[in-house]
């Protein structure tokens, strides 16, 4: 059976319901983490206003992701909720007033919980929107997300590569997951339309030839897919 992980911070999600649906408001100061090296603060900074909550996240890549089109994003899709000034230490925060949100209070828990979500798409909503519309360039989106792995993007014409760079501690982990891999392979004979996916261990894929921003090729493998307009309409 497939285990499907959610888009959304679980632990993120379930403070923000509570805290629209209990009628008690208790001094709130949580850290947690999520994946990616992710870190979250969720906390009432005036203990006198316990209805205003603040959300913050903190991601090495945020000040990329920002460069790439999620601080344009954030502000269409939080409105007067993102503050123009994060919390110290962190990238990013939102501020929920409890007693006057700005839209249906059901709605929040998932929309605030997408936080990490939203910021990481950015890059790839520009990139693939471009594609769809025709006017899609071919420079190539890099995105240091987390330690010595990165993510890149090369559009060109109607398709973009994605390209997965993947550090290995052994090297016996290379060797499953190019046996895992391979199971994508083997599965599109089966199947029409869908990408082709591609590994290479210490040796980077033909697409980033000569491209400066790369890192990390004598010890990372290399996963990498080709998207089509089709499989983005």
């Amino acid at each position: 059976e497939m285990i499907l992980l959610e888009f959304n911070n679980r632990i993120l999600f379930e403070i923000i319901e509570q805290r629209f649906t209990n009628e008690k408001r208790e001094l709130l100061d949580v850290v947690f983490a999520d994946f990616d090296g992710v870190s979250f603060h969720v906390s009432t900074q005036d203990g006198e206003k316990r209805n205003l909550v603040t959300v913050s996240m903190s991601w090495s890549c945020c000040s990329q992701l920002f460069q790439l089109g999620a601080q344009q994003d954030l502000k269409k899709i939080y409105g007067p909720m993102l503050q123009a000034q994060p919390e110290a230490k962190y990238d990013v925060s939102l501020l929920i007033d409890l007693d006057n949100p700005p839209e249906d209070p059901k709605n929040l828990p998932l929309k605030i919980s997408n936080l990490k979500r939203h910021v990481f798409a950015a890059p790839f909503k520009k990139v693939f929107g471009d594609i769809v519309n025709k006017s899609a360039g071919n420079q190539i989106v890099s995105i240091d997300y987390r330690g010595n792995e990165s993510i890149y993007l090369k559009p060109e014409g109607d398709s973009c590569t994605v390209i997965f760079s993947i550090a290995f501690s052994e090297d016996a982990d290379a060797v499953f997951a190019k046996v895992f891999l391979q199971e994508f392979a083997d599965a599109r004979k089966s199947m029409r339309g869908v990408p082709a996916v591609k590994f290479t261990y210490r040796e980077a894929p033909l697409e980033l030839e000569n491209f400066p921003g790369l890192k990390n090729v004598e010890s990372n493998g290399f996963v990498s897919m080709v998207v089509f307009d089709q499989h983005l309409n």
